[in-house]
């Protein structure tokens, strides 16, 4: 193949020395591929992909002129007889049956008698005006072969089919990003993260991008209400150990068991206990409450639902709840802050100290439960939301209120958030990193310089110390407060500033979760 030197535009076709055909320019390291566990032909890498890079660019095999089912018809109709032949193979009559759609042959056919009747007539029409005779070009059962085909395609577009990217399924690990060009049709899917050979590769296909960090049967409800798919998701995060879905084991008591869900079996992370469904759900009932029961499990979707009826305080008991009954791990003790961070101003942009905190809360149960790089949508919630809490605290970090050990484990726990949502935002960070850095290296009472501590980041996030004397206290040995975020020359600037930090320090083990920093952020 080679592409003529005068071809300057994108996507410029390639002509074969041979043949002299002339073939789009299409790269990809992917291959379709039946997928056992889907129970449906699904796309794979053949080799590794890097975030950002390039997995897929592929031009369109058919494109409408517009949505509507007259128009792929009148679209399938100027096909050669060869491609109308590749088209029935990009979803096969086999494929049809494993998404639980029925056949040409299967449906009742008077939907499809309609839009044949107005390709007929167009037809008819315009042999009049040649004065040619007219004939019978499509059958109904053609027709509706050919809408069903398509519209099991139109998860990717509505007026374009690709032979590739049309094969794109739903997965819960979200491993792309796929962007179609308006004018051109090209589509293009880059890596979200790191993908390994031999990975099946999907797209986050659900409008509800909080389902991410839900429970796998709450994705595979909304997946299969949606017709995405016939059948619970059997994706590799599915398949895996629900992060989301924790409880308190019966047999440590410390640590989390998750459902996995190939196995159908619970296992917790810190002992040997195995437990099928069956024993787990004889398990909470004797040990759950039955109200905690009924919202946890039986009836998780009507309680979700009547979130809006709690007050704030009975949404706290409520998280209280699950966290003792069952886990702090489970995704309902994350919806209840989520709910309470919503009703204090967070997503409306009037972000209070009670949004604070429960921000923090929840970006922290994030953190724990390590569910990988977000949909795009999510990531950028997450990514305004974390902003959002650090530019209001580090504005108030002089005020009576002594925010700075609470600023400082922030801007840490948020660094190592982004470091895994989206590391292309790591340089809005810089500030605040600074700041925080800036408040460790020198003394918390007389704002002098003290001896640098031992840290990768002091280089990179560097700021002008903005004090007059920036003498470095090389003689003395710094004292670090309790709350191991703050330092001091000697015990007589700690004493000095006592007065102030005592109230608000938070000890080192406590979580924003605990009492310690709800005292600090609602006092």
């Amino acid at each position: 193949l080679f592409r003529s030197p005068q071809a300057t535009a994108a996507h410029q076709p390639w002509q074969c020395r041979c043949s002299g055909v002339m073939q789009r320019e299409v790269l990809g390291f992917v291959r379709v591929d039946q997928d056992a566990s889907q129970s449906c032909r699904t796309v794979k890498s053949i080799k590794s992909f890097q975030p950002g890079e390039v997995v897929l660019r592929e031009v369109p095999f058919i494109e409408a002129p517009e949505d509507s089912d007259v128009a792929r018809i009148a679209t399938y109709l100027n096909l050669r007889p060869v491609e109308k032949d590749e088209f029935t193979k990009v979803m096969a009559d086999v494929e049809l049956r494993q998404k639980g759609i029925a056949l040409a042959d299967e449906v009742d056919l008077s939907p499809f008698e309609e839009v044949r009747e107005q390709i007929q007539q167009a037809h008819d029409e315009q042999c009049m005006l040649k004065g040619e005779l007219s004939f019978s070009i499509i059958t109904t059962l053609e027709v509706a072969s050919v809408l069903i085909r398509w519209k099991a395609l139109m998860h990717i577009s509505p007026t374009r089919v690709y032979k590739v990217s049309s094969k794109f399924q739903h997965s819960c690990a979200a491993h792309v990003k796929l962007v179609i060009d308006k004018h051109s049709g090209v589509s293009e899917a880059f890596a979200r993260f790191a993908i390994k050979p031999q990975t099946r590769i999907g797209l986050w296909m659900l409008t509800d991008s909080h389902l991410w960090w839900k429970g796998a049967a709450m994705r595979s409800d909304a997946l299969m209400k949606a017709g995405i798919i016939p059948q619970p998701c059997r994706c590799e995060r599915c398949d895996g150990p629900d992060r989301v879905r924790a409880l308190l084991c019966p047999s440590c008591e410390r640590g989390d068991v998750l459902r996995v869900g190939k196995i159908k079996r619970w296992t917790c992370t810190v002992c040997d206990f195995s437990g099928s469904d069956k024993i787990m759900t004889g398990y909470m009932e004797t040990e759950a409450h039955d109200d905690l029961m009924n919202a946890v499990e039986k009836n998780l979707a009507d309680q979700l639902s009547k979130k809006a009826d709690m007050s704030m305080a009975e949404l706290q008991q409520f998280a209280d709840l699950v966290e003792s009954r069952l886990s702090r791990g489970h995704y309902i003790y994350a919806s209840a802050l989520y709910e309470m961070y919503e009703r204090s101003g967070g997503n409306s942009g009037d972000v209070t100290f009670s949004a604070v905190l429960y921000a923090l809360r929840f970006l922290e149960w994030l953190v724990d439960r390590s569910l990988g790089v977000p949909p795009e949508d999510m990531a950028e919630e997450m990514c305004r939301m974390a902003f959002g809490v650090l530019e209001f605290m580090q504005e108030r970090l002089g005020g009576v209120r002594d925010l700075r050990t609470v600023y400082i484990r922030a801007v840490k726990m948020v660094r190592q958030l982004l470091e895994e949502v989206d590391r292309s935002v790591l340089e809005r960070m810089r500030p605040f990193q600074g700041a925080a850095l800036n408040l460790r290296r020198s003394c918390a009472f007389c704002r002098k310089r003290l001896a640098d501590e031992e840290s990768d980041d002091e280089v990179e996030y560097e700021l002008p110390l903005g004090d007059e004397d920036g003498g470095i206290v090389e003689e003395l040995v710094p004292v670090t407060c309790a709350c191991g975020q703050l330092r001091y020359c000697d015990l007589s600037c700690q004493t000095a500033d006592a007065r102030r930090h005592r109230p608000y320090c938070v000890r080192k083990s406590d979580r924003f979760a605990s009492r310690s920093v709800e005292k600090v952020l609602l006092a």
